[in-house]
């Protein structure tokens, strides 16, 4: 068994950063590999997407003045629309749609519209049928179920039924999928763990794609390898069944 104690931690800091960076990554691994708990119908809104007429002054508004990076495109012709996802930030997401044709499910949106607007966020399930399910139960009307896709499995609430905003749920099989090179988080595990002058910059792989980023001082670190170890006393102690 590892015991940590404090005194031999802050020795370790003191003289050398790859072994604490040796036992946190001991310790994350044990963790990342228990199971949690039930996981969640919706675990997050996945994008905000805006339907315009100007897409390329759309973009640009985007990139040029929020920084947004641009991701996945592609056109549907059997839609006749084309779509963009972008990234903002860590974690957000944007998506920028414009019809491409005549007959796209876009045009009486657009007819309303000087320039565009909202037209739908998406939520990410796990698992769709699940949420068709639970919509059933609760006899909340739906369309555009689709499953046949592995990589994107879908269904819609209307607005009428949504107060208002068209929502989408949706199956990702990887979120990652979406996004772009340089924000992808890469290597072999789902952690990265490096120095910043004093400091400790703690990257953990976003389940929704992506990364998150956590600086911590030398004190957090020691804390947080406290707390990891104590949680792996725990699950020993429980067979595997930690408390939260």
């Amino acid at each position: 068994m590892l015991v940590l104690g404090a005194d031999s931690i802050y020795f370790v800091f003191d003289v050398r950063h790859k072994i604490i960076f040796g036992i946190i990554d001991t310790l994350l691994t044990t963790i990342f590999q228990a199971k949690g708990g039930n996981e969640l119908l919706i675990s997050r809104i996945d994008h905000i997407s805006i339907a315009v007429k100007d897409f390329e002054k759309a973009k640009s508004f985007f990139l040029t003045i929020f920084g947004a990076v641009s991701g996945a495109a592609e056109e549907d012709p059997r839609m006749k629309y084309f779509w963009n996802i972008f990234s903002l930030g860590d974690l957000s997401r944007l998506e920028i749609i414009k019809a491409t044709g005549q007959g796209s499910f876009l045009e009486n949106f657009l007819s309303t519209k000087k320039d565009g607007g909202v037209h739908h966020i998406t939520l990410e399930t796990s698992d769709i049928k699940a949420v068709k399910s639970h919509l059933e139960e609760n006899q909340i009307p739906f369309f555009g179920y689709s499953d046949h896709n592995e990589k994107w499995k879908e269904l819609f609430i209307h607005p009428k039924d949504a107060f208002g905003i068209l929502i989408q749920v949706a199956q990702l099989r990887d979120p990652n999928d979406y996004l772009p090179e340089s924000i992808l988080f890469k290597g072999e595990k789902p952690w990265r763990i490096r120095t910043s002058g004093t400091d400790y910059i703690l990257s953990f792989a976003h389940p929704g794609g992506g990364s998150v980023e956590h600086k911590l001082t030398a004190r957090d670190m020691i804390g947080l390898a406290e707390d990891i170890h104590a949680l792996g006393i725990q699950e020993s102690e429980t067979g595997g069944h930690g408390k939260d």
